[in-house]
């Protein structure tokens, strides 16, 4: 049940990320989104001013 997932921190978006290093995210999410790099920053600027 993913309501149980998220309860015992296992679901994806629990996972502490901290350890990862600020480029390594971006271009992992690059890679999974498949957005260019001023794509992706503008996509974070866009959510910063909505989000």
């Amino acid at each position: 049940m993913p309501a149980d997932a998220d309860r015992d921190g296992t679901s994806p978006a629990s996972r502490p990320v901290s350890h990862i290093p600020l480029q390594q995210r971006l271009q992992e999410l690059q890679k999974v989104t498949g957005m260019t790099k001023a794509r992706l920053a503008q996509a974070v600027r866009d959510w910063g001013l909505c989000g």
